[in-house]
């Protein structure tokens, strides 16, 4: 999803990704909003892994508020919703925003999702309708 985002940047408002990285760097032709979701227990999104070259959220957090030339480096709003710390950089170039959600005690699974448990357990967070309030609260305009 990053690497589309990046390289067809012109096609789309928003990106959102759960449990995955932006690997490398990223240059895009106009902002893109962007949604990161993980789980405070994934090891290698919660610390990063300077070996691997695996950034951490936090790093690709910043490094996607410098894509979209976001005026501030400290949240708009912090909110927590359930198990889920939701950290939001509004007022960025063209309109977009920044966002890191954090599931705290989840692991590297979808929240919400059958089979899932703890924090990330049915009706405790459902990724797929914070995804989707996301995309509508940043479509192109």
């Amino acid at each position: 999803a990053y690497t589309i985002a990046c390289r067809l940047s012109a096609q789309f408002a928003a990106v959102a990704v759960v449990s995955s990285a932006l690997r490398g760097s990223c240059t895009t032709s106009h902002p893109v909003s962007e949604l990161l979701i993980y789980g405070s227990q994934e090891e290698s999104l919660a610390s990063g892994n300077p070996v691997t070259g695996f950034p951490s959220a936090a790093q690709i957090t910043a490094h996607w508020r410098q894509i979209d030339r976001c005026r501030s480096a400290s949240p708009s709003t912090v909110t927590t919703v359930g198990p889920v710390v939701q950290k939001a950089w509004k007022g960025c170039a063209g309109g977009s925003a920044v966002s890191l959600y954090t599931v705290q005690g989840g692991t590297h699974f979808w929240p919400g999702q059958s089979g899932g448990t703890g924090p990330d357990a049915p009706g405790q967070y459902n990724a797929s309708d914070a995804v989707w309030a996301f995309f509508a609260a940043h479509a192109a305009q």
